[in-house]
């Protein structure tokens, strides 16, 4: 059996940041709520099993249906964050949650805003 060191875990951490930041910003570019909605389930569809076994049961989501729902769940997430300990083993797997869907919240009210256009954007 392989252990990881220190190292690799850091390795490891650093390009699940960079996964999720360009998740993020996929999102942050949808010009539709449909679209919206598809990058957000097609990010949940890159996780596996085990990493929603470690989230808090109210974080285990493995789709959303509508943007109203990703809205909700980013705020889900957010309070899931703050109160997991940092060094639990969700605590990693909610930063990543949180920095994609409230990317999508955010483009969500700049998509129902009626002062954006988003094919200015």
């Amino acid at each position: 059996m392989t252990t990881l060191n220190d190292h690799d875990v850091a390795l490891a951490a650093e390009e699940d940041i960079r996964i999720s930041h360009e998740w993020a910003m996929r999102i942050g570019v949808a010009q539709s709520e449909e679209r919206l909605v598809r990058i957000a389930n097609d990010y949940l569809a890159t996780w596996l099993p085990s990493d929603f076994e470690v989230l808090p049961a109210d974080c285990r989501l493995s789709s959303v249906s509508n943007a109203d729902e990703l809205a909700h769940f980013s705020v889900t997430f957010v309070k899931a964050e703050l109160r997991v300990p940092h060094d639990a083993p969700a605590s990693p797997r909610l930063v990543d949650l949180v920095r994609v869907f409230v990317a999508g919240q955010q483009r969500l009210r700049q998509l129902r805003s009626h002062n954006f256009d988003p094919a200015a954007n």
